[in-house]
């Protein structure tokens, strides 16, 4: 299975920007990749609920991974005739 992505926040120092690793992926941005944040921490996604900015590339990142983890389908449950 791929590595699970690494998010990233924009600093502004001094009218300096620079990046650097966050602690998690916002909400928002769990959202615009069509990720709950529930199912994001059961993915082993770290999740940020401080974090309310939302960067396209932390999105883009999000979507390119979740298009190479395998899914597992739900088995259907069946009621036992007697």
């Amino acid at each position: 299975m791929a590595k699970v992505p690494e998010s990233m926040v924009v600093r502004y120092v001094r009218s300096i920007h620079t990046t650097r690793q966050s602690r998690g992926f916002s909400e928002a941005e769990l959202k615009e990749a069509g990720i709950s944040a529930a199912n994001a921490r059961k993915l082993s996604i770290r999740v940020d609920p401080k974090r309310h900015t939302k960067l396209s590339d932390n999105v883009t990142r999000l979507k390119a991974w979740l298009r190479d983890v395998p899914t597992r389908k739900a088995k259907r449950r069946t009621k036992k005739k007697a």
